[in-house]
């Protein structure tokens, strides 16, 4: 419900989004390629994210690892197949993460019903139902701030992207160290959170 159109608004409005961010001439279309590409992608993210989610919260963090893994390979031998092989630049770099991610979904899907669960999934968790409500409840608040803090990224870099190509490149190399740096944190944060919902259901 959320993805599908997440990933419909982001084609149309990718064009208004690198204009505001700024983005040198010399890279536009490959950049408006990509971004609509990754969009169109938007459920698959969202599927692994939660598929992630529901295994860390019974205590499973190996399997997310798994599918990671697996979506990283996949994304590589794309990457060589599409952009090396078939000189698709931009579009079979984005191409290949999102295939990446709707392949690591299917793996997780297969896990998860292979994996034997306190509680049975049946075709009514696919509908609306008062678990929504539940996780909206504590979701909105959690993507409100990841929201936040990633429309600050983009003002920063729009703010770059103005100084030319050679500072957008530097940027976006610097992005990719922070994104290592934080990936302790991130990590601990997610396993806090399993662990603090998991201590409240057995105190409950």
């Amino acid at each position: 419900i959320i993805g599908i159109p997440i990933g419909i608004l982001g084609w149309f409005a990718a064009p208004y989004i690198l204009e505001f961010m700024k983005v040198p001439q010399d890279v536009w279309g490959a950049a408006l390629i990509y971004t609509r590409v990754v969009f169109l992608g938007t459920l698959g993210n969202l599927g692994y994210n939660m598929n992630a989610g529901i295994l860390r919260g019974l205590g499973d963090s190996k399997s997310p690892l798994i599918f990671v893994a697996v979506a990283c390979v996949i994304n590589i031998a794309g990457d060589l197949i599409l952009v090396a092989g078939f000189r698709m630049d931009a579009a079979g770099a984005a191409i290949a993460t999102v295939a990446a991610q709707a392949v690591s979904v299917v793996f997780a899907l297969w896990m998860l019903m292979k994996k034997k669960l306190p509680f049975k999934i049946t075709k009514a968790d696919f509908k609306v139902n008062s678990h929504c409500k539940r996780a909206l409840k504590i979701g909105l608040p959690l993507a409100l701030q990841e929201c936040l803090t990633q429309i600050s990224f983009l003002a920063l870099c729009a703010f770059v992207n103005r100084l030319g190509l050679d500072a957008s490149s530097g940027y976006g190399v610097a992005c990719k160290i922070v994104n290592f740096a934080m990936l302790i944190p991130s990590s601990l944060m997610q396993s806090m959170a399993s662990f603090a919902v998991s201590y409240t259901h057995l105190r409950a």
